[in-house]
């Protein structure tokens, strides 16, 4: 799936699911992403005061994994203010532990240029013959 299908896919999330109180924001951002079956599955982030909120990218995760996925091929994420987002670390962490294979899943950072997980996961904690003894 090309990137104008998937930016046509999660704009549709972003603009037009909005939760707002006094405490809980959600939808700002929104994330699609492509398993290996070329399923998709979108996700909203919520952000909230008490940090129990979670990432686009996790939404569209947990959808996934709901319906027995594990395998990505692609990820788009998008905030309402125009924004292509990269993942932050949590998401990057949740991505590649729920699939080896992960590893070869494609983020966007713009229009015309990806990165894979080990690109943007520079370093590992699990990768003990990189790290450096004190």
């Amino acid at each position: 799936m090309n990137y104008d299908k998937l930016l046509e896919i999660v704009k549709k999330e972003v603009y037009t699911r909005e939760f707002e109180t006094d405490k809980v924001t959600a939808g700002a951002v929104a994330s699609v992403l492509v398993t290996k079956d070329n399923n998709f599955y979108t996700g909203v982030c919520v952000v909230m005061d008490c940090a129990l909120g979670t990432c686009a990218e996790r939404s569209a995760a947990f959808q996934m994994i709901k319906n027995n996925e594990t395998e990505i091929k692609t990820i788009l994420t998008i905030g309402r203010n125009g924004y292509i987002y990269p993942p932050c670390g949590a998401c990057l962490e949740l991505i590649k532990l729920i699939n080896p294979n992960n590893k070869n899943t494609q983020f966007y950072i713009s229009k015309n240029q990806t990165l894979n997980l080990n690109q943007l996961m520079i370093k590992n904690w699990q990768d003990k013959e990189k790290m450096e003894k004190y």
